[in-house]
């Protein structure tokens, strides 16, 4: 038989191939349909359909929050960005002013979910479905130094005493846990209605209330502006953050932030975001803390023009410049440290030099110096390296040097880590002085903890001085319109 009636037979509609295939294409149509039909009715379709995630948050220092370049910033919102830059939509945040106002925006699906510090409660009644957790902290007491009378050191203590919290807020729901859980007479809670963790804080700190509970990110992002107060004792369990969802059948968009959650935690993406933000205010230094608040007051006003003027110049922002050169000299233009570096930036002779700086003690010659010297430095990095890593990187080059940072990073590569992440870097760095590394670089050894120590205290004295200018605007603005409601 020829080619043309073998082929002619197996085309036959009786055949058994032919029958087959066309069940088989029949029934993956009408898997498709039913498929597209349940698709086009879920919440993940919505979002699509949209071309937006439309997500909850409040605005505080460990949510959300618009950054000194006028950015968006915060873990939560670094969290949905990243999510809504998987899915493919844009995001778009509804930001509220009170832990009230966010449920019902979920309840009522006016936002896909809520991504606000939640934490995980097992409490049927909340009616909220939990993603996979992203972050666990300490539900802590805090207290103002020296107060003098009681000093709580346990559950126990606390009762009798009178406590603020955010209203809604994880902490109040951990208190109401514990006065379920523990047989002791009713805790004393306020609850706070309007204010945030950091309005908390200050009325702690001004006296107006005497105890309050907050979660342990506020208290460590938030100590380095209320040096006074303090940790007392954590309540006992810790809590998982996590994103807030509705409790109903449809799990398509649920299922998928599971997935991204748990998927950033096992490639590292999450420890960098949360380093990112909590890395350099792992510790607190009371004493430095209180003096560079004075400083601020009493030293700054004397070089604050010239650092606005500079850092304008290059593109900067002065608050930056300035906390750089509070780590380098206190500012002192005429520092001097035994190794021959000196002025407002503590610049070496042949860096000056090369610089055309005649005077290293000239206050204005050495910031100005200082600033091209550092965005020399930044400008050499890969342009892999993005903000605010490139600001790190090019921070610590400038205390250990360019070369050594790059040794750093070729350190990193040989770990299997990123050597264009500031997370990775500063745990290669500390390597520049074991033997096992540095004999096989280029540059040889430094004394590399020391510019992971440099960069983490400007970002704090940074963190600060944002914080401090922000209060002054505030306070000049509520003063502007006193004046003006004055002269109506």
């Amino acid at each position: 038989m020829n080619r043309k009636a073998e082929a002619g037979r197996g085309l036959r509609p009786s055949s058994p191939r032919v029958i087959l295939i066309a069940a088989v294409l029949l029934a993956l149509g009408l898997w498709l349909v039913q498929h597209f039909v349940e698709r086009s009715g879920t919440q993940l379709h919505r979002v699509f359909e949209r071309g937006a995630l439309r997500v909850a948050t409040l605005n505080s220092p460990t949510t959300y929050y618009e950054g000194p370049d006028g950015e968006p910033r915060g873990l939560e919102y670094d969290l949905a960005s990243a999510f809504a830059e998987q899915l493919g939509v844009e995001l778009e945040l509804v930001v509220v002013d009170s832990y009230a106002d966010v449920i019902p925006l979920v309840l009522g699906g006016e936002v896909d979910f809520a991504t606000a510090g939640l934490a995980v409660s097992h409490d049927e009644r909340v009616p909220l479905r939990y993603s996979s957790s992203y972050q666990s902290v300490e539900m802590q007491l805090v207290e103002r130094q020296g107060k003098g009378d009681r000093d709580p050191h346990s559950i126990t203590d606390l009762i009798d005493l009178q406590l603020e919290v955010v209203a809604g807020g994880s902490a109040s729901r951990t208190l109401h846990e514990l006065r379920q859980r523990y047989p002791y007479p009713p805790l004393a809670v306020d609850e706070r209605e309007g204010i945030n963790a950091e309005e908390l804080l200050e009325r702690v700190d001004r006296g107006e209330a005497g105890y309050a509970v907050v979660s342990s990110s506020a208290m460590q992002v938030l100590q380095h502006v209320f040096p006074e107060l303090r940790v007392a004792f954590a309540l006992p369990q810790k809590r998982h953050l996590a994103w807030g969802f509705q409790r109903i059948d449809d799990t398509s968009l649920f299922r998928l932030a599971n997935e991204f959650i748990d998927g950033i935690r096992a490639n590292g993406r999450l420890t960098r975001l949360i380093e990112r933000y909590y890395g350099h205010v792992r510790e607190f230094d009371y004493a430095g803390t209180r003096l560079y608040m004075k400083r601020i007051e009493e030293r700054l006003p004397r070089y604050r023009e010239l650092f606005r003027d500079v850092a304008a110049e290059h593109g900067l922002d002065w608050r930056l410049l300035a906390a750089v050169a509070h780590q380098e000299s206190q500012w002192n233009p005429r520092a001097v440290s035994p190794t021959g570096v000196r002025g407002m930036m503590m610049l070496t002779l042949a860096t000056a030099g090369q610089l055309g700086i005649e005077n290293r003690l000239d206050p204005e010659q050495s910031v100005r110096g200082g600033a091209r010297y550092l965005l020399g430095i930044r400008e050499r990095l890969a342009e892999e390296i993005v903000e605010p890593d490139r600001s790190w990187m090019a921070l610590a080059a400038y205390n250990v040097g360019y070369g050594h940072l790059r040794d750093a990073q070729k350190i990193a590569v040989a770990r299997g880590m990123n050597p264009y992440k500031w997370v990775d870097v500063q745990d290669c760095l500390p390597l520049l002085a074991k033997r096992r590394w540095y004999s096989e670089l280029p540059h040889g050894y430094a004394r590399g903890r020391e510019p992971v120590a440099y960069v983490q205290n400007i970002r704090r004295y940074y963190d600060i001085l944002v914080w401090h200018t922000d209060r002054e605007r505030e306070r000049r603005e509520a003063g502007i319109d006193s004046v003006v409601r004055r002269a109506r």
